[in-house]
């Protein structure tokens, strides 16, 4: 299912309210969208990863199309499950930050600073998806999407953000 970033903003305020709800989030807590600067950190870590694992390219590590440019033999030409490819797990453990689905980000494109939820300016996305060739899927790469876009290769992931007490 394809969404776009007002769903998807919408969706995080759903869950934020849910989890408060539940007594599981504090006031000073919300569920949303990474910025873009969050979002690279997540899947490259601090040494600079060009790719959430280690080193070049490595055919079969993600979904993306590795016949466009001879990176490899595979094409599925469509969305797995999260978890599929075992070794595209960043330092983090996130799994999937390169290929699978682009992921909105919080921020207005050109401006990592700017997260304001108003207007309607084209809003970043990042880690390239199954429809696009390897190096789109880099850690580094970076494009952009206009915020009523549905398209079959925009999807996205939260962060828990705020002060989160520890016990």
């Amino acid at each position: 299912m394809a969404i776009n970033w007002l769903e998807a903003v919408a969706f995080c305020r759903w869950l934020t309210a849910r989890l408060r709800a539940r007594g599981d989030l504090t006031d000073a807590q919300e569920v949303r969208l990474p910025t873009e600067l969050e979002w690279e950190k997540a899947a490259r870590g601090t040494d600079g990863r060009a790719f959430p694992w280690v080193g070049a390219y490595t055919s079969g590590a993600a979904n993306v199309d590795e016949t466009v440019e001879g990176d490899g033999p595979l094409k599925l030409n469509e969305t797995t499950a999260v978890g599929l490819y075992p070794g595209n797990r960043s330092p983090y453990g996130l799994m999937d930050c390169a290929g699978n689905v682009w992921e909105w980000c919080l921020n207005k494109a050109g401006t990592e600073d700017d997260t304001n939820l108003d207007g309607d300016e084209m809003r970043a996305v990042r880690g390239g998806s199954w429809f696009n060739l390897q190096a789109a899927s880099g850690a580094a790469f970076r494009n952009r999407y206009y915020i009523e876009v549905r398209d079959f290769t925009l999807g996205f992931r939260v962060c828990c953000a705020g002060h989160i007490p520890l016990h």
